[in-house]
């Protein structure tokens, strides 16, 4: 599979007549979730590991199914797309993870994904996917929207059980990186 990954992102092809619907893009967090795809690292040191994942392409991890469509209760399948570079690697080199990020969604185009979705540092490291709004033929979402509505929800819910006054008090929410 990681042959197929690698001619999709650089073959301007589509191998799947299927569309799916969605695909979810991550990355490992350190050298250890690495060790847990390829345990084959395990003996080796963190130089060689971190050496792989710069120069390792974006995979398919997983295909995920199970979901349904509420409304019509099909089947709503998508997959786990895996830039390979680590948390550190992406916050100290953001060119090449924007290019890593640029590839995995190319790959998941030639998937027949439609949209996909920004996860852990991708979405930042984008400015929210501003810098992939070039790519065509793909909707791109980051969760942002999500995690603020809940931010806000939480806060209302806090300023009820804890007798907090929008008018005398001050609250402020504190975030890392995304």
């Amino acid at each position: 599979r990681p042959a197929r990954d690698l001619l999709l992102q650089t073959l301007p092809i589509s191998i799947n007549q299927h569309t799916y619907s969605y695909g979810f893009l991550i990355h490992p967090r350190d050298e250890a979730d690495v060790v847990t795809k390829y345990p084959f690292f395990k003996k080796l040191p963190k130089s060689i590991i971190r050496f792989f994942t710069r120069w390792y392409w974006p995979i398919v991890v997983t295909k995920v199914t199970g979901l349904k469509n509420i409304k019509n209760g099909k089947s709503i399948d998508g997959f786990i797309i895996s830039i390979p570079l680590i948390t550190t690697q992406i916050l100290n080199n953001r060119p090449l993870a924007i290019k890593r990020i640029r590839s995995a969604v190319t790959l998941a185009k030639g998937m027949g994904i439609k949209i996909i979705g920004l996860g852990a540092l991708t979405a930042s490291v984008t400015r929210g996917g501003e810098d992939l709004i070039d790519i065509p033929d793909i909707w791109i979402t980051t969760g942002h929207a999500y995690t603020g509505f809940n931010v806000t929800q939480n806060l209302f819910s806090l300023e009820e059980t804890l007798s907090i006054s929008k008018n005398d008090d001050v609250i402020a929410v504190v975030g890392a990186a995304g």
